[in-house]
């Protein structure tokens, strides 16, 4: 049987409604892993799918038609497209899960600033001591990227009474003050990254920079790991200068998954991310933010317009911006 489609690093709730609503004239082929780790030496159709953790290799590049990645970003699809030859269609799913993410930041914030993690840690014993929360309304919060999910995030935040202030280069949605980075980490009790990843950003919020919030604030971040250096975090955690961080993505995230779902727990970046995970102050969670039952749903259905569009005209309804090398 002639594949049309693969997908990969399809979750199985995922498979089985993309199964149950895909065009029978179009044959698909799914991959619970990423193209590394399922093995894929040969191109197994002229159309893929991935998410954010395949690398598409190289010798693939030149024999494929079009590439849609389930996710809300793309900056995975630009890396690896820069330097392509054949014109190949390039699509994302454009916003379907900005207020999973944005509900994922506030539960991170929220089990930060109520010790979550030690009050589970002491249930067993019924031990109350040490477990003294704070509250969230009038914090300070800081929103840094002020997209689709940087505004979500915003509006959940305004709800419990928080104040909210944002950092972005296209400051176009209102009802939030805009201020520099180096205006608003000295006035934040709490940071929530929810930038994209770009030449600029990457790095960007770095021990030198978030060493100028006031002492004790929070730290989280629900885009990509390489905007904040882990060791650059693990040093502010040590010098009590951050009071906790909530982590939903990481740098080099495709290696970091690959290891730990392999178990191989001697990598220098396994044991680095997983003994920053243990501590009392950290919560770490597997870049799952996203992964919502409605947030599914619409994903489901934005990835079945996008097969439809493609093949009634090649091209897609979230289009990869131009790549320029």
């Amino acid at each position: 049987m002639t594949v049309d489609i693969a997908f990969f690093e399809a979750f199985t709730e995922e498979r089985q409604q993309i199964t149950e609503q895909l065009p029978p004239t179009i044959s698909p082929v799914f991959y619970q892993d990423t193209i590394q780790e399922a093995g894929a030496s040969a191109l197994p159709a002229k159309f893929i799918s991935v998410r954010t953790q395949s690398v598409i290799p190289d010798g693939w590049k030149q024999e494929l038609d079009a590439v849609l990645t389930r996710s809300q970003g793309f900056d995975h699809i630009h890396r690896m497209f820069t330097d392509c030859v054949k014109p190949v269609a390039l699509g994302y799913l454009g916003p379907y899960c900005s207020r999973a993410v944005a509900e994922h930041a506030l539960m991170l914030l929220l089990m930060l600033i109520k010790n979550v993690k030690a009050q589970l840690d002491q249930f067993p014993r019924f031990y109350r001591e040490g477990l003294t929360g704070r509250e969230v309304f009038r914090r300070k919060v800081l929103i840094f990227g002020v997209g689709q999910i940087g505004s979500e995030t915003a509006k959940l935040c305004r709800a419990c009474g928080m104040d909210v202030r944002g950092v972005d280069i296209d400051p176009k949605w209102d009802g939030i003050e805009y201020v520099s980075l180096d205006e608003g980490l000295p006035w934040a009790e709490v940071v929530i990254c929810a930038a994209a990843l770009t030449d600029i950003t990457a790095g960007l919020l770095n021990r030198k920079r978030l060493a100028a919030l006031p002492t004790g604030a929070l730290f989280i971040n629900i885009s990509r790991g390489e905007i904040s250096p882990v060791e650059d975090l693990v040093s502010l955690i040590d010098e009590n200068r951050l009071g906790g961080v909530g982590l939903d993505v990481f740098p080099d995230e495709k290696d970091l998954g690959e290891k730990m779902r392999s178990g191989d727990i001697d990598d220098p970046l396994v044991r680095q991310v997983t003994a920053f995970a243990g501590r009392p102050n950290v919560i770490c969670t597997p870049h799952n933010a996203f992964n919502s039952a409605e947030a599914l749903a619409l994903k489901t259905n934005r990835t079945l317009e996008s097969v439809a569009a493609f093949y009634e005209s090649g091209r897609f309804p979230y289009p990869v911006p131009e790549i320029k090398a």
